[in-house]
């Protein structure tokens, strides 16, 4: 849980395979605003619950677009607290080496990144 101000906190929860699968569409964005759209659209998949002064909201019943317009709708010091959370999320990432067939030459090769687990 994130303390954003005095009357306003979020859960969230790490994104899923699934939560990737959904966006499997957006993963190599072509322009700022589609970089800018993704990366609203994976923060608000990990919005579980926002909690006011009043009232606690489970996102899971809410609509994507609902979550991501009130992401988008925070101040900058708010959408920080965001991009904390995922720099510190736990990753996965393998290394190893590979060789070249051809050449026999051998780079290394860093896996660390949902895609490449798929792409490589």
């Amino acid at each position: 849980k994130i303390k954003l101000n005095e009357g306003l906190a979020i859960e969230f929860k790490y994104p899923s395979f699934i939560d990737f699968l959904k966006l499997s569409n957006k993963t190599n964005p072509s322009t700022t605003t589609e970089t800018v759209d993704t990366i609203l659209s994976i923060a608000g998949l990990c919005v579980s619950k926002v909690y006011t002064k009043t009232q606690t909201i489970d996102c899971t019943e809410l609509p994507q677009d609902e979550i991501v317009e009130f992401i988008n709708s925070l101040p900058k010091k708010d959408f920080e607290k965001f991009i904390e959370f995922f720099a510190k999320m736990p990753k996965l990432s393998y290394k190893s080496e590979f060789i070249n067939p051809v050449t026999g030459k051998s780079f290394p090769v860093e896996v660390s990144d949902f895609t490449n687990f798929f792409i490589l």
